[in-house]
């Protein structure tokens, strides 16, 4: 005969195993591990009381997902059913760093934090892949145009197929 395990010993066994397994997304890795990391390229772009700024917003939050009221910390199923820690983040809603009035910022949970800055991050991606291949051409251009004469001259007319 198999013995029953407490439904409130597996839950909480549950949740110790959901805490161990946070994933990397979930939780920072900058020092204190408190919100998300920030990009490197953008650190010098947020205050240097950029912490006291984040903790003023998460007390005002009462420490909330300011979008849908999750808990700071707590445990909620993600898309694929899996247990998940949560981290507030504060959000820009402007997307600019710099902008840190308390009412261009919001504490989100990730979900949330990710679902506001979607549009956001593909316009930008557009934007940086035009940029990048301007950015091609701009130099194929220079290449070009720092070829000797006789170079691009012959290679015209052997384009014309003058040179034969």
């Amino acid at each position: 005969m198999a013995m029953a395990v407490p439904v409130m010993a597996h839950v909480h066994a549950t949740q110790r195993k959901a805490e161990r397994n946070t994933t990397a997304a979930s939780v920072s890795t900058r020092k204190g591990g408190k919100g998300m990391p920030i990009k490197p390229e953008n650190r010098k772009r947020y205050p240097a009381d950029w912490k006291q700024i984040r903790r003023r917003i998460l007390d005002r939050a009462g420490n909330r997902c300011e979008f849908c009221g999750v808990e700071n910390h707590s445990l909620r199923k993600n898309g694929n059913g899996k247990l998940v820690k949560i981290v507030l983040t504060i959000a820009h809603l402007d997307h600019t760093p710099e902008n840190c009035s308390p009412d261009n910022l919001r504490a989100l949970c990730q979900r949330c934090h990710n679902r506001y800055d979607a549009k956001h991050r593909a316009e930008t991606r557009g934007s940086k892949a035009m940029q990048s291949m301007m950015d091609d051409v701009n130099a194929a251009l220079m290449e070009d145009r720092v070829r000797p004469l006789h170079e691009r001259a012959a290679e015209y007319i052997d384009l014309k197929g003058g040179g034969r």
